[in-house]
């Protein structure tokens, strides 16, 4: 259950479990199809065709779920995660959640490409946070240079990294890459 938006105005960001399961399943494939050209290729050079044949596959399952496995546990947390953005602020929730109004960040911060990009929402020194009232976990925060900031997956979220850095933006928020 989601805290009643702090403005009319509010947008909102977050993803569906479709999404999520979809990233997962195309990067497996994109981990399958690369781990059985490699032994391919390297099979053909060695001369063994057959066998790499024979190897190729078995390695090609083994690949995929490892990496599937792994995305699925990173993408299942970061799926909880939404934003939403209005006048009042940004909000962020996991499903707690926290206001920052607009005076108090001081910039983004856009680290990564792909599905692994995040937004990192930066807070001006000392500046407070209001915490909405719900159950749950609250967003993580991390500490980089000894200024506090929150991270959110935007690429995971209906309009990606774009229609979420082009909502902050619209409110005076400096989004830049490090």
């Amino acid at each position: 259950m989601l805290p009643p938006a702090p403005a009319p105005d509010a947008v909102m960001f977050r993803t569906t479990p479709w999404r999520t399961a979809g990233y997962i399943a195309v990067t497996a494939l994109a981990a399958w199809c690369g781990a059985a050209t490699t032994i391919m290729i390297m099979s053909i050079a060695t001369g063994g065709f057959w066998r790499g044949v024979e190897f190729a596959f078995s390695a090609t399952v083994i690949a995929p779920a490892i990496v599937g496995s792994a995305l699925g546990i990173w993408l299942g947390g970061a799926m909880r995660v939404w934003a939403r953005v209005s006048a009042a602020g940004v909000e962020l929730g996991n499903p707690r959640s926290l206001l920052i109004a607009w005076p108090d960040v001081e910039t983004a911060v856009q680290r990564g490409r792909w599905i692994f990009t995040t937004v990192e929402v930066v807070l001006r020194h000392d500046a407070p946070v209001a915490l909405q009232e719900a159950k749950g976990r609250l967003p993580r925060e991390r500490v980089r240079a000894g200024r506090r900031g929150y991270p959110v997956w935007p690429a995971l979220y209906a309009g990606g990294t774009d229609a979420f850095a082009a909502a902050l933006r619209e409110h005076g928020v400096e989004v830049r890459r490090p």
